[in-house]
């Protein structure tokens, strides 16, 4: 198996990862992150690297394992990249909750729903 190319990656101890500009491991030639596969992998037990696969064609069998084995060698650093980006998610979303626009719609919304349950 003859590993991507991809120069914007810095080389790892695994021959296809390879970590970005901000220290995030990823499946060279594809840049999916190694968290973006190996949590869906884990929601998902007993699924094969081939049935993941089907879902996102974009990945090979053997990018998919090449990220479990990632995962497997740096377990804890990948569990914290994962707690930090569920952390930023959560500060984007409530950010995002908090603008006037979102409050608006928010309301929007409940007011359509309210006048839809009214009229059944």
């Amino acid at each position: 198996m003859t590993p991507k190319v991809d120069e914007t990656l810095t080389p790892t101890d695994h021959p296809l990862i390879g970590l970005d500009a901000r220290g995030r491991p990823r499946v060279r030639g594809v840049h999916a992150r190694v968290t973006q596969i190996v949590m869906p992998m884990a929601a998902a037990p007993g699924e094969t690297p081939e049935q993941f696969c089907e879902h996102y064609p974009h990945l090979t069998p053997d990018d998919v394992r090449a990220a479990l084995a990632y995962y497997a060698a740096h377990k804890a650093e990948v569990d914290e990249e994962y707690r930090q980006e569920r952390e930023e998610e959560e500060r984007l979303r409530q950010l995002h909750e908090s603008t006037p626009a979102s409050r608006e719609w928010r309301a929007k919304m409940w007011r359509l729903k309210t006048e839809r349950e009214r009229s059944s």
